[in-house]
């Protein structure tokens, strides 16, 4: 069939022979990619939170008849000021443009339509409520921060409050109805909610809503008001008393006594419940959304890390949401990745820049690797020149050829029903853990904690940056993880042979439930790796007299030291602690009880390994953390790397595939094997980027590499985006660009 392609007259564009090819390609990729066949999506039961907190609500039914997201979707953030006009509409596909942003009460939807652009709607709710309003967030910060006064700590607009909740529901009617005609692809309730700002600390909500709330909770926690004041170490004479204790009310109480006595339970109650009221919330909205518009995917833009403030319990928040633009902060986008069991579209934001190609680049393709489905453009004024859609700046122009190959690869609806191969390893994500980490790092803070912002947390938490470290130490490897939530491990999701590795980063809270699933798991068979801190708190964050797993482990304490400070390794410790494998020491107070150490430096045991049942239990005693800054330190790094991959092995562990370059392994060269029914689809994807700026590669050059693919197993190797066959084996020759990826189909 011959398809002829009317080009639009475009006056200020360069028509070079190859630009007016990849004008061709765009627009032959948006006539054969309109299909609108997409699976249902199946009804999911909320989560277990939604028990405890949100009202009754019918499950969520969601389906995908008339939204298509069979394709890559490119959408180009358009402002206020960018005139939504035929020429905007007949150029943005020739750029590889498939879809926009349309603003909650505005038009817009009409026009994205009739130029065939698929859109998501923006600020569905309104702006100022889940996205607090800036002016009213400052006013109470600032008043706390003079006044110290605990009645600031009622959150303007609260969540708990039904005004508000029906405010957030009349806005979501009218923009539904608004929109619903023109078949919008997804609905974003807000951009960057949160509890307060971001991830910024502070003790929302003391309100008149949220305490009553607060306290029918704890009932559901707690056998009795007797039990409570036990657990808390209060004296409430009645349920309507009972109030949480502030982060500095908290401090002063726990602070002045030492580790083995600390008592965080009072304000990590606090800090679970409103993780549950934001995870509530929501579900309360998108359930809401669905009277209204029953098939289109609801959710947010800008999630934030995991953290104690802020509602950011990502376990919580992935049983709501159905639509997703999430920060890489904090390692959260590989937790976000492994809690998304419905397959929900996740995207990403690319900042737009002609001196940063290949970082762009890179992005676009190391993102869609991760399982991204989509790609929203900031902005239209970095895209055209005073706005102008027939002037394309240089960094549109850069773009096009590769958003148009996104948009035809078949692969990204592929994904969307499979799921990426861990070969059976587990990270731990313990919500409790980060809560306790945050108190304990910000110790040093003093009353300067309210400063302790979200921008500074991503850099110096302790246990976010060793979450970070353990995901870049296995991708650097050649293996990969899911993270199983506490909630997945009480419900008995770690089993063999699905799990054979569990790693635990700086699990410092764990309950009864969690530590006796962990020993049956290595009793079993497996092996669970804990680094340091493990089980010394329960939940609710009260100190245990032992660890909970110190008999599993096989290790005793004789005190709670640890080699930190500030959220980081004591750099005056380390040189007296001294270090294994390049990594520090960091419990000097540790010693092996039935453990068999690897090695001891200066007295004291590292990497205790202890056989249990038909399973081990490795306890390293080591701060990953130091990978984050040792990883492109050849000696360091590769010394670390080296270690950990024979300590896998030993467990039984091999990777599916590696890749070489000039007879060595590919440094940083991460692979994804994904399975699709009988099929599997291999991503081979540079991740040399720094672990505190997730989205800036590091030394990515433009030549292409010779590789060579070595499976542990025969297949036959189809490359994707070329096409090219490469028959049945276990070693493949091919070629690869640093910036880009290769994606190859593998069948037995």
């Amino acid at each position: 069939m011959l398809i002829l392609v009317c080009m639009p007259k475009v006056r200020a564009w360069p028509v070079t022979a190859a630009f007016f090819s990849i004008l061709v390609l765009s627009a032959l990729i948006l006539l054969c990619n309109c299909s609108t066949d997409s699976p249902k999506r199946q009804p999911q039961p909320a989560g277990e939170y939604v028990k405890n907190v949100a009202p009754a609500s019918a499950p969520l039914a969601v389906a995908s008849d008339r939204q298509s997201w069979s394709q890559y979707k490119s959408f180009l953030w358009l402002h206020d000021k960018c005139e939504r006009t035929d020429d905007l509409g007949r150029a943005l596909p020739l750029l590889g443009i498939t879809g926009v942003n349309v603003y909650d009460h505005q038009p817009g939807s009409a026009w994205a339509a009739r130029h065939g652009l698929s859109f998501y709607v923006d600020n569905l709710a309104g702006k100022g409520d889940l996205y607090l309003n800036r002016t009213e967030w400052q006013q109470a910060w600032d008043r706390y921060w003079t006044t110290r006064d605990p009645a600031h700590f009622v959150r303007p607009r609260c969540l708990s409050d039904p005004t508000v909740l029906k405010s957030l529901k009349d806005k979501i009617r009218q923009g539904i109805a608004m929109h619903k005609a023109h078949r919008p692809l997804a609905y974003a309730l807000d951009d960057e909610i949160s509890i307060t700002a971001f991830a910024n600390p502070f003790d929302f909500c003391f309100s008149s809503f949220c305490i009553p709330r607060f306290q029918t909770w704890l009932k559901r926690v707690y056998t009795d008001l007797a039990a409570l004041n036990r657990a808390w170490e209060t004296s409430f004479a009645a349920w309507e008393n009972v109030r949480p204790l502030t982060t500095d009310a908290l401090r002063r109480r726990e602070f002045a006594r030492g580790p083995e006595s600390y008592n965080f339970a009072p304000w990590m109650d606090h800090r679970t419940f409103m993780d549950d009221v934001l995870a509530a919330t929501l579900q309360e909205l998108i359930s809401f959304s669905h009277q209204l518009d029953p098939v289109t995917p609801v959710g947010f833009t800008g999630g934030q890390a995991p953290s104690a403030f802020g509602g950011y319990d990502w376990w919580k928040l992935m049983q709501a949401v159905e639509f997703l633009e999430p920060y890489d902060l904090g390692g959260s986008r590989e937790i976000i990745r492994s809690f998304n069991t419905r397959a929900i579209p996740i995207v990403q934001t690319l900042f737009v820049s002609a001196a940063k190609r290949t970082e762009m680049l890179w992005r676009l393709w190391y993102y869609l690797a991760h399982g991204d489905r989509g790609v929203i453009l900031w902005s239209s004024d970095e895209y055209f020149q005073n706005n102008n859609p027939q002037a394309p700046t240089e960094a549109a122009r850069m773009l096009t050829a590769t958003l148009c190959e996104l948009a035809g690869l078949r692969v990204v609806q592929e994904l969307s029903q499979g799921r990426l191969e861990t070969g059976g390893i587990a990270i731990f994500y313990s919500q409790p853990s980060l809560q306790a980490h945050w108190m304990l790092d910000s110790k040093e803070d003093g009353d300067t904690w309210p400063k302790r912002f979200s921008s500074f947390e991503y850099s110096h938490s302790s246990i976010l940056r060793t979450m970070q470290a353990w995901q870049k130490l296995l991708e650097d490897t050649g293996y990969q993880y899911d993270y199983l939530s506490a909630q997945q491990i009480r419900a008995g999701a770690l089993q063999l042979p699905q799990y054979r590795v569990l790693i635990l980063p700086k699990t410092i809270a764990l309950s009864e439930a969690e530590a006796t699933a962990i020993e049956q798991f290595v009793r079993r068979g497996g092996v669970a790796i804990a680094d340091y801190q493990l089980g010394l708190m329960d939940e609710h964050g009260r100190s245990r007299p032992t660890g909970a797993l110190d008999a599993l482990f096989g290790i005793h304490r004789a005190d709670r030291r640890v080699n930190e400070r500030y959220g980081d390794i004591d750099p005056l410790q380390r040189l007296r602690a001294g270090q294994f494998k390049s990594l520090p020491i960091m419990e000097p107070g540790l010693s092996a009880d039935r453990a068999g150490p690897i090695a001891k430096v200066r007295g004291v045991p590292c990497a205790l390994i202890h056989k249990v049942g038909r399973g081990t239990a490795i306890y390293l005693n080591l701060g990953l953390l130091q990978y984050a800054t040792a990883r492109f330190e050849q000696a360091a790094g590769g010394e670390i790397r080296q270690w950990f991959q024979g300590l896998l092995q030993e467990a039984g562990l091999a990777p599916a595939v590696k890749v070489t370059h000039a007879g060595k392994d590919l440094a940083y060269c991460e692979r994804l094997l994904y399975r699709v029914g009988d099929r599997r689809y291999l991503f081979v994807v540079m991740n040399k980027h720094d672990i505190n700026d997730p989205g800036k590669p590091v030394e990515l050059g433009s030549t292409p590499l010779s590789i060579t693919l070595h499976f542990n197993q025969p297949v036959r190797l189809t490359n994707v985006r070329t096409g090219k066959t490469y028959g049945h084996g276990v070693t493949f020759s091919d070629s690869f660009i640093s910036y880009e990826a290769n994606i190859y189909e593998l069948t037995p």
